[in-house]
């Protein structure tokens, strides 16, 4: 049951309530306009965020969500706000509701820009907020709202009300409209009695007579001081207007006491500029020895409640201007009923804890500020007639245009009584004045579609200068599919006679770029209801087409990349596992042949199963390089020898007889610069790069292979992030049949290839080149035209390091050992049993385990000179976490890494903690020698 008052006195009523059989009381709160119940706890109420804001937040029935500030909001104050607010939402309102949010301005003093912004884009986030309801607002605050919604800045279901009564009425049609029900009300609460002032006290020697003006006072209640004007105030009533003030209120007993000051001008008819001047001076002089805790306007006009509320900022009492004085004694009303939680004034909030300098700074700020209003002559009814000259760059120039806007509406209140024709032509400066400052383009067109009129917004979307664009026809700036667009959309305005909103097209402005606009379109009648043209509103959405364009090539992208990334998981597993296979061809067939004479008939095919074993290990290799795990060791190599080496080698003679129609030409730059990479892998994309390009011309062709230095200062195509410097270049063309453009994007995906899988390669070549390429840091260029060819460009950043020195192969003798003590932890047999015998060989006392968990069980009781720990385990712990339980009982012990990856960041860990050696499998006997001898000389 909704309950009905005839005033609005407080927005709770406290009941109590008997919950249990002892008679304990507890005290509900329940909303007084609709009876619904009201949740609120203690630390939802007055939040002190700063120095001169709080918050209290209640819940009013299920899903209505009521905020009250108070003071002036920072954007450190508003972050706390909404967290606050939304914390309450998630706590209170059940994620499957819809909710609307009042937000009461009545004792918010202000807020800066920032926080308006912040408080503006969190709102919209908020995925459950249907509507959000204010009152208690300032005139600017309604009227930016107002225009905000006409110009489709803001959404329309932000409304601004009276009054808390009327917020919550508003509210609950919002989520009726929703079909979302606000909760039950409470039946049979009853109402507080209506506070009405006990007493009215008088004096005949509390008025004042002067010359066309009159005042008198009187003292409502014990607390309430009560002043009247009628007639036209000029400037010098003031004196004796304050004096007999003075007087009054010391005789009112009011002297020295906290009170609260009220002032009707209802019947006041006028006030001179330079009284309005001194009034303000007085009372401000006045009000440091008579300090009053509000000053409340009522009755006042328009442009008095705006100014106001303009200056209440700025003044050192609360200020308010209400409707009447029933207004003002219910405002007084709810100011007693909360004044424990109610903040200092605001002034003295504001400044209470300022700096001299910042004291001055306030200062200031009042003297410019009512100085301006001061010397306007508000008496003028010309349009702009005697307003003061300020200077754009003025701190307050934006406070002054907003008086000055105020000056313009009061005079348009005396056009209205001339001629139709004067006020006409008055609104449509003002309004055009609008249009003129908003950011979005406004435009009027004839029914021909030529421009009538247009913003400086709308002439810097085209890029055309004013004079250019008027009358020009829309033809002029938009393709013909464009046009036809618009003529149908403008059509449809014109035979419905209602607007189309937010269509999209594009324009081509002046330089010939293009611009994408979403507009939104209205017709033009005249008096006789008659179209004659249409209007509409332009909003530049570029960057956002751009964006949404560049958002689905970053999803590409990263589709792409985490198709890649699980395919390469998936061959760097099956890399993992063929090295341990292929370890026996590898090492085996090389520790026989230690053993085996010179002339024994075995050498020559224990050999061909080595070297079936290392070309075997290359493919697995492609396999690592394609995951992005190949890379080992980067040294400084020059791309020239791998162009050269390659063009030297049985592969390219195999290549030029697979391809006798296909000419080789080289151009290699003579002084080309160093990079930092790996020889081998470099020459495996050398040789890929020219086999597809000899493979892409079966009726002959030509392939030029060229290498250059190149300084990079400017994004390669495909790159926004590349870095600036210098690169060495390798570019291999070709006059092939070209990519076509549905495989150009996976031309480097593992296995896709054109060519008959086992004939012409595994498909691993291009996603070699690929995973080379990123692991050097470098770009790829790709430009291809069917039927014309294709060119590969790789960019290498260049590097001023020299050639490391070449070691050849040692003696056995160089790397032999003297029977240290070796432990081999490896889960895989084959590779323990290669490693144990190659060790043993070398003349190394070797034990071997399984695990890591056999390793550490082995060290409790025993000790071991140098540890050969695979990093990959299964099951159990791995290398890393092996290598740091053995420290815990051998802090020191050396230890060499394995793995047939290349490092990983586990691998980096273990060499951090001690094992700095990393040999890569499979073994070579000349590779583990060489690193257990180097691990002991250490």
């Amino acid at each position: 049951m909704a309950l009905k008052f005839p005033y609005w006195v407080g927005e709770t009523i406290k009941v109590n309530r008997i919950n249990n059989q002892n008679g304990e009381s507890k005290t509900s709160d329940f909303c007084p306009v609709t009876g619904l119940p009201i949740l609120q706890r203690p630390e939802w109420t007055d939040q002190d965020y700063g120095k001169n804001y709080k918050l209290t937040v209640k819940i009013v029935g299920s899903n209505i969500l009521h905020s009250r500030p108070s003071g002036y909001a920072t954007i450190h104050d508003t972050e706390h706000a909404l967290e606050l607010t939304g914390k309450v939402a998630a706590e209170a309102i059940s994620k499957d509701l819809l909710y609307v949010q009042i937000e009461d301005y009545s004792n918010l003093h202000g807020a800066s820009f920032e926080a308006r912004k912040h408080f503006i884009t969190n709102m919209k986030k908020r995925q459950q907020l249907i509507g959000l309801v204010f009152y208690g607002v300032t005139p600017f605050f309604k009227m930016s709202i107002q225009l905000g919604r006409r110009l489709t800045i803001v959404r329309r279901d932000v409304q601004i009300v009276e009054d808390y009564p009327e917020a919550i009425r508003l509210a609950l049609e919002i989520l009726s409209a929703r079909k979302t029900p606000a909760g039950e009300s409470a039946e049979h609460i009853p109402t507080q009695p209506i506070v009405s002032p006990t007493k009215i006290t008088a004096r005949d020697n509390w008025h004042l007579q002067l010359d066309g003006y009159k005042v008198r006072y009187e003292l409502i209640g014990d607390d309430i001081a009560h002043t009247i004007s009628t007639g036209f105030l000029k400037a010098d009533h003031i004196p004796p207007l304050f004096k007999t003030i003075d007087k009054g209120f010391n005789q009112m007993g009011l002297s020295g006491n906290p009170f609260y000051f009220i002032h009707g001008v209802k019947e006041l008819k006028g006030i001179s500029w330079k009284a309005r001047k001194l009034y303000i001076n007085n009372i401000l002089k006045w009000h440091k020895n008579h300090p009053f805790h509000i000053f409340i306007l009522y009755g006042a006009n328009r442009f008095l409640r705006a100014a106001v509320n303009l200056a209440r900022h700025f003044l050192p009492f609360r200020t308010h201007a209400v409707k009447d004085l029933d207004s003002a004694l219910k405002l007084i009303s709810n100011e007693k009923s909360e004044i424990k939680k109610s903040l200092p004034q605001a002034k003295t909030a504001v400044t209470s804890d300022l700096s001299p300098n910042q004291e001055q700074t306030w200062k200031y700020i009042e003297n410019e500020l009512l100085s301006f209003i001061g010397n306007i002559n508000w008496e003028n009814e010309e349009p702009d007639g005697n307003l003061p000259e300020t200077e754009s760059s003025h701190p307050l120039g934006p406070v002054f245009d907003a008086i000055a806007l105020i000056k313009m509406d009061i005079n348009q209140l005396f056009q209205e009584r001339k001629k139709d024709g004067d006020a006409l032509r008055e609104s449509e400066a003002k309004y055009r004045t609008i249009i003129e400052s908003i950011e979005d383009g406004y435009f009027e067109v004839d029914i021909a579609g030529n421009f009538t009129f247009f913003n400086d917004s709308m002439r810097r979307m085209l890029g055309y200068t004013g004079d250019e664009l008027m009358g020009m026809n829309n033809r002029r700036y938009m393709d013909e599919e464009n046009a036809t667009k618009v003529f149908q959309a403008f059509n449809l305005v014109y035979r419905k006679r209602k607007p189309y909103k937010a269509f999209n097209w594009e324009l081509i402005r002046k330089d010939g770029s293009i611009c994408f606009i979403e507009t939104s379109v209205s017709i033009i009648n005249d008096s006789k209801n008659k179209a004659i043209g249409f209007r509409g509103v332009a909003r530049d959405i570029t960057e956002r087409k751009l964006a949404d364009k560049e958002k689905k090539r970053l999803e590409a992208q990263l589709h792409q990349a985490k198709k890649m990334e699980s395919i390469g998981t998936l061959a760097g597993g099956v890399a993992h596992d063929l090295n341990n296979i292929l370890s026996g061809l590898v090492s085996y067939p090389e520790l026989l042949l230690l053993d085996l004479p010179e002339d024994s008939p075995l050498r020559k095919p224990i050999r061909t199963i080595q070297e079936s074993g290392e070309k075997a290990a290359t493919i697995v290799q492609d396999l690592l390089t394609m995951a992005r795990r190949g890379i080992a060791v980067m040294k400084v190599v020059n791309l020239n020898e791998a162009v050269s080496g390659y063009m030297r080698s049985p592969e390219h003679k195999k290549l030029k007889e697979f391809h006798p129609d296909v000419q080789f030409e080289i151009h290699l730059e003579t002084d080309l610069m160093n990079i930092s990479g790996s020889s081998v892998h470099l020459s495996k994309v050398v040789m890929n790069l020219i086999s597809n390009a000899a493979e892409s011309m079966p009726e002959g062709g030509k392939v030029l292979i060229s290498t250059e230095n190149r300084y990079i200062d400017r994004p390669i195509a495909g790159y926004n992030d590349v870095d600036e410097g210098d690169y060495v270049i390798l570019s291999v063309s070709d006059t092939g049949v070209g990519i076509d453009s549905n495989d150009m994007e996976r031309i480097f995906e593992p296995f896709y290839t054109k060519k008959e899988m086992g004939r012409s390669g595994t498909g691993l070549g291009m996603a070699v080149v690929w995973g080379t390429v990123k692991d050097h840091k470098g770009y790829i260029d790709i430009k291809s035209t069917e039927g014309k060819g294709t060119t590969f460009t790789l960019f290498f950043p260049s590097t001023r390091k020299d050639f490391d020195t070449d070691k050849s192969s040692l003696p056995i003798e160089d790397y032999m050992g003297h029977g240290e003590s070796i432990l081999v932890i490896d889960d895989v047999k084959e590779q323990r049993e290669i490693a144990s015998r190659m060790l043993k060989r070398l003349d190394y006392s070797v034990t071997s385990v399984s695990s890591g968990v056999e390793a550490i069980d082995y060290l409790k009781s025993n000790s071991s000179d140098l540890l050969i720990l695979d990093m990959i385990m299964d099951p159990g712990i791995d290398g890393l976490d092996t290598y740091r339980q053995i420290l815990k009982l051998h802090p020191g012990q050396k230890a060499i890494i394995t793995s047939g990856y290349s490092e990983t960041d586990r691998v980096k860990e273990a060499q951090r903690l001690g094992a700095e050696s990393y040999l890569k499998k499979p073994y070579s006997l000349e590779k583990i020698g060489i690193a257990v001898k180097t691990e002991f000389e250490k």
